[in-house]
C-alpha cells in the first residue's frame, strides 16, 4: 500500500509539471506590470539586440534567463523557465513537510496559475525565499552551520534577484532569529550579504556602479511613498477581497493551525502581509512569502474538506485566468 502512495504522489508530480508548463505555453497574455523590461533586458543580455539596457531593477534574473535564450531564443523558453520555479516550490513544500496536502493546496492554488505566465523576478525570488526559511528550520532541528549559512545565501540572492524580497528579508531575520546568539545573525548576515553579491558585480560591469539598480529602485519607490507616482498609498485596494480565496479557498482554516508550533511563521506572515498589502500596488508581491503559508495549513486539513478546496480552486482558476 505504501508503494502504491509513493507511485502515486510521483504520477501526481509529473502530471502538475506537465500541466504547468502547457499551461504557461498556450497562454498568450505577457503584458504585465514591468514584464516587457525583463524579457527586453534579457534578449539584449543574450545578443539580440532590439534596445539598449534601460532599468529599474535588478538585472540578474534577465541576465540568467540570457542564458536560456542562447540555447533556444523565443518566448517559449523563458515561459517555461518562469513556470519552473513555481513547480519548484511545489517540490520544496512536499520535500519539507513529507505531506502530500501541502503539495495539492499549492498546485490547486489559484494563485499560482495567476503567477505561471507573468515573467518576473519575484517568481525565483519566492523559491530562494522559501528554500531559506525551509533551510532554516533544517538549521534549527540539527543544528548544522552549513543550512544556516546556505539559508542565508538563499535569502541574499533574493534580494539579489528581485528588490522587494529585502523587506522579506529584514521581517524573516528579525522574527526568526529573536533573542537568537548574536554569532548566529553576524554569520547570517555575512553569507546574506554574499548572496546579494551578484547583483552588485552585474551593475558595475553593466553600467560601473554597483549599486545602479538598488538607487534607481529605492529612488522610484520614494516617488510612489511621497505621491508623485501613478502608483498611490490608498486606504483600500480591491485585491484585498481576493485574499481570502485566492492563494487557497481554504485559507479560512488557519485559525486551527497550531500558535505555539508555528508563532514565528505567523508573526511573519501577518508583518509582510500588512507591510505590501499597505504599500499596494497589486497582489503579485505575496507569491514572496505566501508558500509558507500552505506549511502550517496543511496540517488542519481532512480529505473531505481538501477536495472540496481543489474542486473550488479548479473554478477559480478559471475565472482569474480566462481573459
Amino acid at each position: 500500500m505504501k508503494r502504491y502512495r509513493d507511485v502515486t504522489i510521483y504520477v501526481f508530480i509529473l502530471l502538475f509539471l506537465i500541466t504547468l508548463l502547457l499551461f504557461s505555453y498556450f497562454s498568450d497574455t505577457i503584458a504585465f506590470h514591468d514584464v516587457f523590461e525583463y524579457i527586453t533586458t534579457a534578449k539584449e543580455l543574450a545578443g539580440i539586440h532590439n534596445l539598449n539596457i534601460f532599468t529599474t531593477h535588478s538585472l540578474v534574473y534577465p541576465y540568467f534567463l540570457s542564458f536560456f535564450l542562447k540555447i533556444l531564443p523565443g518566448f517559449t523558453m523563458i515561459k517555461i523557465i518562469n513556470s519552473l520555479f513555481l513547480f519548484i516550490n511545489g517540490l520544496l513544500l512536499y520535500y519539507h513537510t513529507k505531506n502530500k496536502k501541502t503539495l495539492l493546496l499549492w498546485a490547486f492554488s489559484p494563485f499560482l496559475w495567476f503567477m505561471s505566465i507573468q515573467i518576473i523576478p519575484m517568481v525565483p525570488a519566492s523559491t530562494l525565499i522559501l528554500l531559506s526559511y525551509i533551510l532554516f528550520k533544517k538549521y534549527e532541528d540539527n543544528g548544522s552551520k552549513l543550512y544556516l549559512f546556505i539559508s542565508g545565501l538563499s535569502l541574499g540572492l533574493a534580494g539579489a534577484v528581485y528588490s522587494p524580497a529585502f523587506i522579506v528579508a529584514l521581517f524573516f531575520i528579525l522574527v526568526f532569529f529573536w533573542k537568537r546568539i548574536s554569532w548566529e545573525v553576524f554569520l547570517y548576515l555575512i553569507f546574506f550579504a554574499f548572496g546579494v553579491l551578484p547583483r552588485l558585480i552585474l551593475d558595475y560591469f553593466l553600467f560601473r556602479m554597483p549599486i545602479y539598480s538598488l538607487v534607481r529602485y529605492f529612488g522610484a519607490n520614494l516617488l510612489v511613498i511621497l505621491g508623485n507616482s501613478p502608483f498611490k498609498l490608498e486606504a483600500f485596494y480591491s485585491y484585498w477581497l481576493l485574499i481570502p480565496i485566492i492563494f487557497t479557498p481554504l485559507l479560512f482554516m488557519i485559525y486551527k493551525v497550531d500558535f505555539k508550533k508555528y508563532n514565528k511563521e505567523i508573526i511573519f506572515l501577518i508583518l509582510c502581509t500588512l507591510f505590501f498589502g499597505i504599500r499596494g500596488g497589486d497582489s503579485t508581491y505575496f507569491i514572496l512569502f505566501i508558500p509558507i503559508v500552505f506549511i502550517p495549513l496543511s496540517e488542519n486539513v481532512d480529505r473531505r474538506l481538501l477536495q472540496a478546496g481543489i474542486l473550488i480552486s479548479v473554478i477559480l482558476v478559471i475565472i482569474f485566468t480566462s481573459s
